[in-house]
Parts: C-alpha cells; sequence; structure tokens
C-alpha cells in the first residue's frame, strides 16, 4: 500500500484527501499544514508520496517544502490554485510528478496520484537495470569479525522495518541498515520486485499467486494491487 502525506493549510481539504485515499486503498501516513512541521515528520518516517499545496498560510511556503523534498529524493505531487506562468516556472525546478488543480474532484486525485505511483515504480525498475549491469550476485553483510557474503539467488524476500532491512533465507534471518529502495538499487537488474511497500520477492521463489498474497515455500507475502502488475509482468505465464 502506497503510504502517502498530505501538507495543505485547510484542516477541511486535508479531511477531504484522506477519506478520498483511504477508499482507493492508500495509507494516509501523516497530514500537515505547516512546511518545516512537516519536513521533520517526513524525515522520521518516510513517505511513499507527497501531496504538497504550493501555497501555505504560514511561511516557508510549498517551493521551499519541494526543495527539501526534492534534495531528499521524496517524490512529491503539487496541489495548488494558481495555474499562472510564474507559479509553473518556479515550481518545475524541483521535478514534481505532476500537478492537481483545486478545486478537484476524487476522480482527479484517483488518476493523478496512480500516474504518479507508476511512474515512480517505472523510474526505480530502470534504476534497478541501469545498476543491474555491474554489479555482483553477491551482497556483503558486516559481522562482529568482519563481512559476510550472500549470494542474491539464496534469499527469498526482504522485509522493511524502519531503516532496517530483513534478508530472509529459509528460516535463517540477517539484518542490514538499509531502505528497501536503497538496498534494491544495489543488486542485479530484477533479482527482486517489490509486492508491497514492506516486501520484495525474489520472483523465483513464489509458488503460486491468489488475488492479494504470494505463497512462498514457508510464507505468504501481502501482495499489494500497486505493485501486483509488476509482480505479474516478471511471471512466465501459460
Amino acid at each position: 500500500m502506497t503510504r502517502v502525506y498530505i501538507v495543505e493549510d485547510d484542516p477541511l481539504v486535508r479531511l477531504e484527501i484522506a477519506g478520498h485515499l483511504q477508499r482507493h486503498d492508500y495509507e494516509v501516513c501523516g497530514e500537515q499544514g505547516n512546511a518545516t512541521l512537516a519536513l521533520k515528520a517526513m524525515e522520521e518516517n518516510k513517505p511513499d508520496l507527497v501531496l504538497l499545496d504550493i501555497q501555505l498560510d504560514a511561511p516557508p511556503d510549498g517551493i521551499w517544502l519541494a526543495e527539501q523534498l526534492h534534495k531528499r529524493s521524496i517524490p512529491f505531487l503539487f496541489l495548488t490554485s494558481y495555474s499562472d506562468q510564474q507559479t509553473f516556472d518556479s515550481a518545475k525546478r524541483y521535478a514534481p510528478l505532476g500537478y492537481i488543480l483545486k478545486p478537484f474532484s476524487e476522480q482527479d486525485l484517483k488518476v493523478n496520484i496512480g500516474l504518479a505511483v507508476a511512474r515512480m515504480l517505472q523510474e526505480e525498475g530502470e534504476a534497478l537495470k541501469r545498476e543491474g549491469d555491474t554489479l555482483p550476485d553477491r551482497v556483503f553483510v558486516k559481522t562482529a569479525d568482519g563481512w559476510d557474503g550472500l549470494e542474491t539467488k539464496n534469499i527469498d524476500y526482504l522485509e522493511a522495518c524502519d531503516n532496517y532491512l530483513l534478508l530472509h533465507l529459509g528460516e535463517q534471518r540477517t539484518i542490514v541498515r538499509s531502505t528497501m529502495k536503497g538496498f534494491l538499487e544495489k543488486l542485479p537488474a530484477g533479482q527482486f520486485v517489490r509486492c508491497h511497500r514492506s516486501y520484495a520477492v525474489n520472483p523465483s521463489k513464489i509458488r503460486s499467486i491468489t488475488a492479494t498474497h504470494l505463497i512462498l515455500e514457508n510464507r505468504t507475502l501481502p501482495l499489494s494491487k500497486n505493485y501486483r502488475d509488476a509482480v505479474m509482468d516478471r511471471l512466465t505465464l501459460v
């Protein structure tokens, strides 16, 4: 489930947006009307996507926050009542995934967020492909005595736990200090595929699939509809 943070100074609009998102299976991981407080919250609990109002009542404004998000590689969509060229030119410097003009409908949110998530998944896949041609098929995990080498083909799945990652190899679990995205970028292209915001699976370990779950030999993993197409694309279907 994609985790979305809302930055909007009107509490009624925040409430409306949150309701729309929850009806379409997005998780609202936080909301705030102040840019500084929002940034602090997002640094502690990084969202997958931010909906960001350009014009906030109290300084700093949404353009400032967009710059901070851009520096931290946190994707965002702008919410704005302004469609003039000057506002657009200021906003586009920080590479938003899109713009949602107010007033907006539930369908506007659904379509624009869906497109943003699809673009995020595509960019993640392209990054993996670029890196994968030169990276080895083994990762080295730091231990008390040095470094242990693990063949990535033997890892069943990855599980995100805040800023740590659990590598599951059968009954064995290894903890590394990394985000899911950061770890995946270091692996060979296509070795793992995201099936949920907290899980990535080795496709060769999948035994069967239901509408909402992946069945492995020793574990059942959730399958989010936001990642379902990416998983299915990695499988040979007959």
